[in-house]
């Protein structure tokens, strides 16, 4: 017995104009004319914020912030913060008006989601690292967002090929620095002895 085809097919999806291949105008606009959104998911630290801040002083307001046509944000709410924090009074936007409101909605996730599924490549992110070290700045090295310990220590363990292995002198401080190197290396940490994973014995501690 054969289906019939209408059956197998999904509903047509209405859909606005793409926006593939449009112009976009970036428009400076004050800052007090932006509207956060208040249902955005994303949760930003005062550390991150000012880290923020630090590149844009150091590089420039060079990312665009995304509103749509009331001046809600959609991309960049971090960006806004850290130019407040700065005090400036105009940024640069780019207003989405090509795109519906369960687009615009999905798209605030897409933004912050989609980067979080990449990974470092560690070798040339520590040969990267070398190379800038090296070279004499006219900015602290820390305002791309890792720390001098992290940096020194990528570069080393690169140079060396060596494997870090943490001292439990305190778990909290053990269980940050192997969460932290999960984030960064996109790789699982396993307990040498038990063979079990990281989250695993995490989750089991946290359950008590």
């Amino acid at each position: 017995m054969v289906a019939h085809s209408r059956s197998l097919r999904q509903k047509p999806v209405a859909t606005r104009r793409s926006g593939i291949g449009r112009s976009l105008s970036v428009v400076d606009r004050p800052v007090t004319d932006l509207r956060p959104d208040p249902n955005n998911p994303r949760v930003r630290s005062r550390k991150q914020i000012r880290q923020i801040a630090r590149s844009i002083e150091t590089f420039g307001f060079n990312l665009p912030v995304l509103i749509d046509a009331q001046g809600r944000l959609i991309a960049g709410h971090g960006r806004v913060l850290a130019a407040q924090l700065l005090r400036m009074t105009h940024v640069p936007t780019i207003e989405l008006d090509h795109l519906s409101e369960a687009q615009l909605r999905a798209f605030t996730i897409a933004d912050n989601r989609l980067t979080e599924n990449s990974i470092w490549n560690e070798k040339l992110l520590a040969e990267q690292l070398k190379q800038l070290s090296a070279l004499e700045l006219d900015f602290n090295l820390e305002v791309i967002g890792f720390e001098v310990a992290e940096i020194d220590l990528m570069i080393a363990a690169e140079r060396t090929g060596r494997t870090c292995f943490g001292i439990e002198l305190s778990p909290v401080y053990v269980d940050t620095t192997i969460s932290r190197w999960e984030t960064f290396t996109g790789q699982h940490a396993v307990n040498e002895s038990s063979g079990r994973a990281f989250n695993e014995i995490e989750q089991e501690m946290t359950n008590g």
